[in-house]
């Protein structure tokens, strides 16, 4: 293989798709490290420039400021057990597997945030995750989310007919990479 010349957003981008391949192929663990790498590499591209906390799930102004170390304590929780196995190399430790997709929803937007026009897998999963967890619908899209069932007449549950789709040129067929944005007057107190 040949050496490769890369940013560090080439990387976050790379392992934000990487992570969301992982996660379909029903292998949520490694699919979560790279999607929190990758979102530590957002957090820190995106530092204060941009006058806005980087991060939806971590920085938002709306978590109380009493309670925000429990709560990134609660977000890095796997991370930091992995990363750390030296401390109690037995431990053992719980693991909810749909938190992975919300931190990707936090990648895209961050990758917003950079102006980053989305790969096609990522503009998939924003579209995906409000089919699948319906609780979480906004005025955000980037497209109508039946678009990605119309496009790919998948089932959201069914992750072996996601990963066809990922791959499947003709649900690629008329994507156009876009910027995403989140308002910024959403992340108002």
């Amino acid at each position: 293989m040949a050496k490769m010349v890369v940013t560090k957003l080439d990387a976050a981008v790379s392992h934000t798709v990487r992570a969301i391949y992982t996660y379909f192929e029903k292998d949520p663990l490694p699919a979560l490290s790279l999607t929190w790498a990758a979102n530590e590499i957002l957090r820190d591209l995106i530092g204060g420039r941009k006058g806005v906390p980087a991060s939806m799930l971590r920085d938002h102004p709306r978590i109380i400021e009493e309670y925000r170390k429990e709560y990134l304590a609660i977000c890095a929780k796997i991370p930091n057990f992995l990363k750390h196995a030296d401390k109690d190399p037995d431990a053992t430790v719980e693991f909810e597997p749909d938190v992975v997709p919300l931190l990707l929803m936090d990648n895209i937007q961050m990758l917003g945030r950079l102006d980053v026009a989305l790969p096609f897998e990522a503009w998939f999963l924003f579209n995906w995750v409000p089919l699948k967890f319906p609780n979480l619908k906004n005025q955000d899209y980037v497209e109508p989310p039946e678009l990605v069932r119309a496009q790919a007449q998948i089932d959201p549950n069914d992750y072996e007919a996601i990963l066809r789709a990922l791959k499947e040129p003709r649900v690629r067929r008329g994507y156009t990479p876009k910027v995403f944005k989140l308002p910024v007057e959403r992340w108002s107190g």
